[in-house]
């Protein structure tokens, strides 16, 4: 008998997101970007008779004509025959590495002697509304403004020296570091001019004691859209809005300076990433561009982090996982000064005036002291970890993981307080607002454990500010950013009114119950159930007593019969679940299959009330590795068992709160109107 060799299997539904990443690629055909940026730094350019020069920087080539910006920001358009020869050797070499051209097909200028006179200005990144850019008073502002265009500077990765974050064990030498200066507003809601179509993206920011807090609306271009990206910024201290900042890419707000004085942004190129940063300064009349360089490292390298630092310069974190200091103020561009490897991390959180910056390794917390690159402090877990937060004032240093939040003092790195929280999502928003950490939509007190109340806004477009929640709305004409101090005097009440020692319904030393619906599964799937539940009974530090009051109910039961669908991919290796984009499509006819799902649950009551669920499917995978000789059908219903490790492997917070105090004491709606 012929044995197949096994095979990477892909259902219907990882088909549709591959064939929308191999659509997502574009390029411009002779313009200098991605690995050509190189080619479009400022240099000075001649004519064929060497009597004219000028400084600028090229933007657009055939192999007829090169469009030069200048730095008045007009372009010109100088014919291939009118630039000196080792201009035309410049170009020339573009020209050969760009990898797809296309011709503009531009008559020569019959203008006058010097191909450099005149010129057109060039509006791409130009606001052209009232009290635009162009009208800033700062001299170095204006200027920048005026061009219309980010100036691209050079980057110098030359002497790098090398960062290495090895978390080992627990130990802690963090510096003395300085808090954020609390700041005071009233309550406020403010309409700005700031439109947000319904396919752009929208960010928020907030910085420096002004309480500035900067809007961003962007859009990449696909069927039909334009590439977009416009900002405006709203002054906690007096609620005035500036006019809108409008540019032709789309810039992604990343980073604020910690005196809210400037801004970066990323410019995206893809799967809303990219690898060029912006650099902006911020006044009280808007946001005014001032230069951009190439941070990233190209495709599948892109920017994931991007922060401010003292001393005017900036951290980046890549999807590689490179992590780079750069030093905004050297000449004639940002220099590398240190990189290193992030430990699989993309991204990291900063402490209140940037001395250090903690970075998450899986069940490790590395402490990394921004002015040396060294790791200056580590805190490890039994458990990953899912975010860490830097308390305002800089004295404490928050960590979360699925239920539970862990604060570690900022001054010596023990442990101050443990409490359980209602959310256990990886992705959820974590962050202290004044006193309180924000898990979720949720206010806790730090120091007590007592789920505040519940906080609903806009999640993606949400921000703090020492004691401030800040939120923004948009729609197709205008946008509404809403700053409230966190928690208001309701929550505030509520919560003096608790006792911690009273909000839990389970903790350590408890007594449980467990209750089994295992139908007719096989006596030995019966038995690995109880053994898996028990263990983590256990873990938990839960007593098991069957007459207990507080009940666990544990069932597997089997769903109805459904159909998959698989598609053969060969080469790509066991376990693959995604092929790199362009790689090919589905090389074989398709093969379905029909399957019954097994679902999981573990339901929590105690006095009658639910307090805790937990579910898992064991479903038809998406990806699937046949074995020899193996059928897709065969190979389907293999994996499609029951799976005891289930109830060993669920996430469950050793201390489980009242139902009643899951959602915190109260719920409050926040929407471009107000707080209700």
């Amino acid at each position: 008998m012929q044995c197949s060799p096994p095979r990477a299997l892909f259902s219907t539904a990882i088909l549709a997101s591959l064939s929308f990443m191999a659509a997502c690629t574009d390029t411009i055909a002779g313009e200098p970007k991605g690995p050509l940026a190189g080619f479009a730094v400022a240099r000075d350019w001649s004519d064929a008779s060497q009597k004219f020069k000028v400084q600028a920087k090229l933007q657009f080539a055939d192999d007829q004509e090169a469009h030069l910006l200048k730095d008045d920001g007009k372009i010109i358009k100088v014919p291939f025959a009118k630039l000196s020869e080792p201009d035309r050797a410049f170009v020339d070499s573009f020209l050969k590495a760009e990898a797809a051209m296309k011709a503009a097909g531009a008559l020569p200028s019959d203008d006058a002697e010097n191909p450099f006179a005149g010129g057109e200005k060039s509006d791409r990144g130009v606001s052209d509304r009232k009290g635009s850019m162009r009208d800033k008073k700062d001299s170095s502002s204006s200027e920048a403004a005026s061009s219309g265009e980010l100036a691209k500077r050079p980057v110098n990765d030359r002497g790098m020296k090398q960062v290495t974050i090895t978390p080992s064990k627990d130990f802690w030498s963090v510096p003395s570091l300085r808090g954020f200066p609390d700041v005071q507003f009233e309550d406020l809601i403010v309409q700005t001019p700031l439109p947000k179509p319904f396919f752009a993206s929208m960010r928020a920011m907030a910085a420096g004691k002004s309480g500035n807090v900067l809007l961003n609306t962007y859009q990449q271009g696909r069927g039909g859209k334009e590439n977009f990206s416009k900002f405006v910024l709203v002054q906690g201290t007096t609620g005035d809005a500036s006019s809108t900042a409008e540019f032709g890419d789309p810039w992604k707000l990343m980073a604020m300076s910690l005196d809210g004085t400037r801004a970066a942004a990323v410019r995206i190129e893809g799967f809303d990433k990219g690898n060029d940063v912006a650099i902006f300064k911020v006044s009280a009349d808007g946001l005014v561009p001032d230069f951009q360089f190439t941070a990233g490292g190209g495709s599948w390298d892109e920017l994931h982090y991007v922060a401010f630092l003292p001393g005017n310069q900036l951290v980046t974190i890549s999807q590689k996982s490179n992590l780079t200091f750069w030093d905004l103020d050297a000449t004639p561009g940002p220099k590398a000064l240190r990189r290193g490897n992030s430990g699989g991390a993309m991204s990291a959180e900063m402490s209140p005036a940037g001395e250090v910056m903690a970075i998450i390794m899986a069940s490790s917390i590395a402490v990394v002291d921004t002015s040396s690159g060294k790791m200056v402090g580590c805190i490890r877990n039994e458990q990953a970890i899912s975010k860490v937060a830097f308390s305002s004032d800089a004295q404490s240093l928050a960590v979360f993981r699925p239920f539970q939040v862990t604060v570690y003092g900022v001054q010596d790195g023990k442990q101050i307080n443990a409490f359980a929280v209602s959310e256990a999502g990886a992705q959820a928003d974590f962050y202290w607002v004044g006193n309180q950490l924000m898990v979720g939509s949720i206010a806790y007190d730090a120091q007590s454990g007592v789920p505040l109340w519940t906080y609903q806004s806009n999640p993606a477009a949400r921000t703090t500010l020492g004691s401030y929640l800040i939120s923004a709305f948009g729609n197709d004409n205008e946008s509404s950013v809403t700053l409230f101090r966190i928690p208001h005097e309701e929550a505030v009440r509520a919560g003096a009114s608790v006792d911690p020692k009273t909000i839990y319904a389970i903790v350590p030393g408890d007594a449980v119950a467990v209750r089994y619906q295992l139908g007719n599964l096989a006596s030995d799937v019966q038995q690995a159930v109880r053994q898996s539940m028990e263990a983590k009974i256990q873990e938990l530090g839960w007593v098991l007593q069957p007459q207990a009051a507080n009940t666990i109910d544990v069932a597997i039961t089997q769903g109805k019969q459904e159909e998959a669908e698989y598609f053969n991919y060969q080469g790509f290796g066991p376990g693959s679940m995604f092929a790199p984009p362009g790689f090919g499509r589905a090389n074989g006819p398709g093969t379905k299959v029909q399957y019954t799902p097994w679902n999981h649950s573990i339901t929590i009551q105690t006095a009658g009330k639910t307090i805790f669920t937990s579910q898992y499917q064991r479903g038809a995978p998406h990806n699937l590795e046949t074995k020899d000789g193996e059928s897709t059908q065969q190979g389907v219903t293999r994996f499609c068992q029951p799976f005891p490790a289930f109830f060993k492997t669920a996430a469950i917070p050793p201390h489980l709160l009242k139902i009643e105090y899951q959602g915190g004491l109260g719920k409050s709606t926040i929407d471009a109107s107000g707080m209700h």
